[in-house]
């Protein structure tokens, strides 16, 4: 899962830098975790969801409520990156949220902008992600 130790060193591979992760958590149907940098947080989110029209809906109304987006392609069944840089993504009945509200203008090693961070972060998770 996305806070597992695998995802971790994936991340920290492509990032050249290593996060210290929190404690993920299950709260009404959503697990989340942090990875915290000295630039700021990563904060991951994968709300399920019951059915195709509820999980349309609920990725629908998240990226609405973010503003203006740019569609992402060949990421999940749908994505979207919202001005600020977080990144959603819609996979079976699943939403990945990829907010890097709390980062800095750059992260990583070379120092890479925060959107491409998320980007980046939803991408090697989607390569992961078997929906089991």
């Amino acid at each position: 899962m996305v806070c597992a130790a695998e995802e971790q060193r994936n991340i920290a591979v492509y990032l050249g830098e290593r996060a210290r992760v929190s404690k993920p958590s299950w709260v009404n149907d959503t697990y989340r975790c942090n990875y915290q940098y000295p630039e700021g947080t990563v904060r991951l989110a994968i709300k399920e969801l019951g059915s195709w029209s509820s999980t349309k809906r609920y990725f629908n109304d998240s990226v609405r409520a973010a503003g203006p987006t740019t569609q992402v392609h060949n990421m999940g069944q749908q994505a979207a990156q919202a001005e600020d840089g977080t990144v959603f993504v819609r996979k079976d009945f699943s939403v990945l949220t990829v907010d890097v509200t709390g980062v800095t203008a750059q992260l990583g090693r070379p120092p890479t902008a925060a959107a491409d961070i998320a980007y980046t972060f939803a991408d090697l998770i989607m390569a992961c992600w078997t929906g089991e």
